[in-house]
Formats: structure tokens, sequence, C-alpha cells
């Protein structure tokens, strides 16, 4: 969001430090940071402060201690790096003008706190989880539908046997077209990430 003291705070201001007097950008970085303050007010509204009664207390309390250890740290640790960025990355000549970002900031939070009011924090229903088995489902009645057929409710045998022949024949297309030893310089790839991401 760009708020004042925060590292955030720098790189938004160099940002509009190097796009100049365009009144049209200056617009745009308004709304956008409008923008960012209504998305990160609801995420931690949902997060942090619901008052859902299907929640345990337990769970809230964890909740709350995982926040105070995963963000509230290192932003600690970003505050202090940014009290020195200016100096630690040579641009100790701009003045980040702290008291007019806070103004600035302080209008945008107010903005967007209306705007949430207003909507009533713009509550989005809980959708389910995604599913590759409701994905194929929704797939195989797609076809039953054009083929004029009934819908099914669970993934039929067939189906899965289509995706495997389809997967067999692509990869019997793609084994005739490129050459053997071009196949096996791709094989190198993923082995090099591998043995990369186990030296990591």
């Amino acid at each position: 969001a760009g708020v004042p003291l925060l590292a955030g705070y720098n790189s938004k201001y160099l940002i509009k430090y190097a796009a100049g007097d365009e009144i049209f950008l200056k617009y745009i970085f308004h709304i956008l940071s409008i923008i960012t303050y209504l998305y990160v007010f609801r995420f931690l509204r949902w997060a942090f402060f619901n008052n859902d009664k299907n929640n345990k207390s337990s769970d809230i309390s964890i909740t709350r201690n995982n926040f105070v250890f995963s963000i509230l740290t290192p932003l600690l640790i970003v505050i202090i790096i940014t009290f020195t960025a200016k100096s630690l990355i040579g641009l100790a000549t701009i003045d980040f003008h702290i008291l007019d970002g806070i103004l600035k900031n302080s209008i945008y939070i107010v903005v967007s706190l209306l705007i949430l009011a207003t909507f009533n924090w713009v509550h989005v229903k809980e959708k389910p989880v995604p599913s590759l088995n409701l994905l194929l489902i929704k797939i195989k009645n797609f076809m039953n539908i054009s083929k004029g057929e009934d819908k099914v409710k669970t993934l039929e045998v067939d189906m899965e046997n289509q995706i495997y022949n389809s997967l067999i024949n692509t990869s019997k297309t793609i084994n005739n077209i490129l050459p053997k030893k071009l196949q096996t310089q791709l094989l190198i790839i993923p082995i090099a990430i591998l043995l990369l991401l186990l030296f990591i």
C-alpha cells in the first residue's frame, strides 16, 4: 500500500518521482493506492477480525499467534532496514516527504474504509474447494450433452481411460516428431533442475 516508514513507501515514491508531473499518472497512483488498501483491509478483516460463530476460539487464537510471528516479525525487520534504505542504495539526495506521505495515506485509508462500509465490506460467499474430479465431471457432462446423452454425477472409468489414452497418444506423437538426440537433451533439463533443487 506504500505506507510511510515501510519499504513500499520508498518504492512507490520513487515510481512517482520517475513519472514526473504527469497529472494522469498521479491520479492513477492515487486510485491504485486506494484499491490496495481496499483489498488489504478486506483481507485483514476476513483473516483476523472475522467474528464467525463456527470458528472455535482456539483456532482464532492460533491464527492470531501465527499472524504475530509470520507477519509482524519480518515487518519489523523491514521497518528497521527502511530507515537506512536511503543511505544503503545511495538515495540520500532524494527527500521522501514522509509527512506528505502520511497525509495522503490517511486520506487513502479513510476513503477505502468508507467504500468498504458502504458496500458492507463486499461480502463474498465461500466457494467450494477446487477439485480436478469435479472439473472432469463437468467436461464429461459437456461431452454427454453434445452427444445427447444423460449427465453423470460421478467420474466414470471410461472418462479416465479417455484422458490416459489422449496422454499416451500425445506422448507417442511427440516421440515420433522429435529426433532422439533432441529427446535426450530435453531429458537433461528436468534432471538438472532436480539436482539443482537437491543441492539448494
